[in-house]
C-alpha cells in the first residue's frame, strides 16, 4: 500500500512538474501532450491543481492559454526554416544527425526567437563539421550572429558520435535537460544515429520513434562525397587539428568577457557555446510556479 501511495505521489509530481515547466515558457498543454511528456495516463480529475479551459492545462497567467495559437504558428514557421537549413547541411560531410531543439521543439517560440539546432558528427571531425556547417549557413543568410537573431539558425551544440551520453552535463535537478531530451526533434540522420543517441542516454525514457526524416538525396551525396574523400585523408586530419587549436585560442581570448553562468565546452567530443546558461534560472522559475499552486 505504501508503495502504491508513493507511486501515485510520484506520478502527480511529474505531471505537475511538466505543466509548470511549459507554463514557464507560457505554453498550455493538452492531456495527450502531458501523457506523452510524462509517460503516464492522465485523467481530467487529476489536474484539479492547475488552471484549465478548452481541454488545455497550465499554471500561471490567464493569457497563457491565448498565446498557444500564436506559439503554434510561429513554431511551425520556424520549423520550416530549420528544415530548409538542414536540407542544405546535408551537403556537409561528417554530419550524422541534425535535430531541432529548445523553444521551437517545445512549440513555445516567440516572434523574436532564434532556431536552435543540435548536431552529431563523425568522430575526429567535429571541428571540421562545425566550421563547414557555420560557413554554409552563413552563406545562405540563415546564421544567427551579432544582432541578427530573429528566425536565424543557432549552431551552438555539437557532439561527436563517440561521446553520445550527455548525462554528465546535467546540473542538479536539471528539468530543462529532461524536457530538452523529451522534445528533441530529429529532422535528418545517417546510420540510425538518433536511436543510438537515445539508447546511450538511458537515464531518460524517450521513445525512439521518429517522424518522417528528410531523405539523403543523390544530389547531396554527389556533392558531399568529393569533399569527404579529401577531408578523410591525413590532410583532413591536419585541418582538424588546426581548427581545434583555433577554437581553443579563440576561447582563451574571449574567456575574460564570459559571465559566471556561461557554459562553454571545447573538446574533440563536444562543442557547446552557451554564453548564458539559463538552466538554473529556469529550474528556480519552475519551482516557484509549482509552489504557487
Amino acid at each position: 500500500m505504501n508503495l502504491l501511495i508513493i507511486g501515485v505521489k510520484e506520478k502527480v509530481k511529474k505531471i505537475k512538474e511538466c505543466i509548470a515547466f511549459f507554463s514557464y515558457f507560457k505554453r498550455a498543454l493538452k492531456i495527450n501532450e502531458i501523457e506523452e511528456l510524462t509517460g503516464h495516463s492522465v485523467k481530467n480529475a487529476e489536474l484539479g491543481f492547475c488552471k484549465q479551459s478548452e481541454s488545455h492545462y497550465w499554471m500561471g497567467e490567464e493569457k497563457i492559454l491565448s498565446l498557444r495559437k500564436i506559439q503554434d504558428e510561429i513554431s511551425a514557421k520556424y520549423l520550416k526554416r530549420a528544415l530548409k537549413g538542414a536540407k542544405w547541411l546535408r551537403i556537409i560531410p561528417f554530419i550524422k544527425l541534425i535535430a531541432v531543439c529548445n523553444t521551437v521543439a517545445f512549440k513555445s517560440a516567440r516572434s523574436n526567437s532564434d532556431i536552435d539546432l543540435f548536431i552529431i558528427t563523425d568522430k575526429n571531425r567535429i571541428f571540421t563539421a562545425r566550421i563547414l556547417s557555420t560557413l554554409l549557413i552563413h552563406l545562405i543568410g540563415m546564421r544567427r550572429h551579432r544582432n541578427k537573431i530573429i528566425g536565424r539558425l543557432c549552431l551552438s551544440f555539437y557532439l561527436s558520435e563517440n561521446r553520445l551520453n550527455v548525462g554528465d552535463i546535467r546540473i542538479e535537478n536539471d528539468i530543462y535537460m529532461h524536457y530538452w531530451m523529451k522534445t528533441l526533434l530529429p529532422v535528418y540522420e545517417r546510420n540510425n544515429m538518433y536511436c543510438k543517441f537515445m539508447n546511450e542516454n538511458s537515464w531518460i525514457n524517450v521513445s525512439t520513434k521518429k517522424k518522417d526524416l528528410m531523405k539523403d538525396e543523390f544530389l547531396f551525396k554527389f556533392f558531399r562525397f568529393p569533399l569527404w574523400l579529401i577531408l578523410i585523408t591525413p590532410i583532413g586530419g591536419f585541418i582538424e587539428r588546426i581548427l581545434k587549436k583555433w577554437h581553443l585560442r579563440r576561447f582563451e581570448n574571449n574567456k575574460v568577457v564570459l559571465k559566471e553562468d556561461s557554459d562553454i565546452r571545447i573538446s574533440e567530443e563536444m562543442l557547446k557555446f552557451h554564453n548564458h546558461d539559463k538552466r538554473k534560472e529556469i529550474r528556480e522559475g519552475v519551482e516557484r510556479i509549482m509552489n504557487s499552486f
